[in-house]
């Protein structure tokens, strides 16, 4: 095994590199479920929301492979009502890596995960700030004019449980996002 990884990064060192970073602004939006258990009663809450945001990132390209990282905040207002209290949640952060491939000269494919960031609350009661783990997938596809893409991602977000106002919350978000990003360094 460690014979494979030494080849591996002696062939990725052996080639050429492309370095690029790139600022970005996409929209999308966000399924949310939250498993809420206070003891007594398991609940399961669903809401919905549309969310934009900006992002930066670099990206250091091999041959048709390529590795990045993504840093990303979202804005969306997430709102469920349950029993007339609105549990909310209104921003996003996500550190990300990336790994993918070139298809061809306008189509990269990628894998990403990583960490994200977001503060649920019941308004004027408890607020709880959770951490997650993110995976997802996507694609940047080069639209003809210099140096801009367009992005089409998915991403799944599972925070850990946390404790808010007495009952314990299980967030997990799905993420659809679309968005332009414009490179420098190619």
């Amino acid at each position: 095994m460690r014979t494979f990884l030494i080849a591996a990064i002696a062939l990725l060192f052996s080639t050429t590199a492309n370095a690029a970073c790139f600022v970005g602004l996409s929209v999308g939006s966000t399924a949310s479920t939250s498993k809420l258990d206070d003891g007594t009663m398991r609940l399961d809450v669903g809401s919905s929301a549309l969310m934009v945001g900006p992002e930066v990132g670099c990206s250091l390209a091999f041959d048709k492979f390529n590795v990045g990282g993504i840093f990303r905040v979202d804005v969306q207002n997430a709102k469920a009502i349950v029993d007339g209290v609105d549990l909310k949640n209104s921003t996003r952060w996500m550190a990300l890596g990336t790994l993918g491939y070139q298809l061809n000269a306008s189509t990269n494919i990628y894998g990403l995960a990583g960490l994200a960031g977001t503060k649920w609350e019941v308004p004027s009661m408890a607020s709880a700030n959770t951490l997650g783990l993110v995976v997802g997938a996507g694609t940047a596809l080069d639209i003809g004019m210099t140096n801009w893409s367009l992005v089409a991602e998915f991403n799944h977000i599972r925070y850990r449980s946390d404790d808010l106002a007495g009952t314990r919350i299980t967030p997990t978000d799905n993420v659809l996002r679309l968005g332009l990003r414009y490179s420098f360094g190619q």
